[in-house]
């Protein structure tokens, strides 16, 4: 079944919200909140409130990575959206994703802002990259998930991309 370009934007716009809801909730309901550096900022609440932390641990190396395969994967999503559901836009999507999730996780093995971040003027912008570079953890498991997202969003976007010559693939 073939989906018109209207269609196919709305369902995977909601499908990359649902996404998200459900990668914020893994740091809500199972990762400690101040793993996550806005949410350690905007939180009141310090430690995680449904689980022990006998089964917090457990829970989090099982699906800790899984926010960031979420993240890479709707981001992709809402990209291809704003693009125009094109073949190539979907790759151009995907791989600059991919490309900037991989470059942030590499920066966390930095433990230190680039010098020339923080010499720029406007340091107010980069204050959250530098903290994320800073304080963040590096981990490979959360590269292969980077790449498990994208190959999700880029073989879910195949699927819902008309082909040229469709009916309603201007919509």
């Amino acid at each position: 079944m073939q989906y018109t370009s209207r269609t196919s934007a709305i369902f995977l716009l909601l499908f990359g919200i649902i996404a998200l809801v459900l990668g914020a909730a893994v740091y809500l309901l199972i990762r400690d909140p101040d793993s996550l550096y806005i949410v350690r900022k905007v939180s009141p609440v310090r430690g995680n409130l449904f689980f022990s932390e006998d089964l917090q641990k457990p829970l989090s190396i099982l699906i800790g990575s899984l926010p960031t395969a979420i993240h890479t994967f709707a981001f992709s999503l809402f990209t291809s959206v704003a693009m125009g559901l094109r073949k190539p836009n979907v790759v151009i999507s995907c791989v600059f994703w991919a490309i900037i999730n991989i470059a942030f996780e590499f920066s966390q093995s930095l433990k230190t802002c680039p010098a020339f971040l923080i010499d720029n003027e406007d340091q107010a912008s980069f204050g959250i990259f530098c903290s994320y570079a800073v304080w963040g953890t590096f981990d490979w498991l959360d590269v292969g998930s980077i790449i498990i997202g994208v190959l999700f969003a880029y073989l879910l976007l195949i699927r819902l991309t008309p082909y040229p010559g469709d009916k309603d693939e201007k919509h």
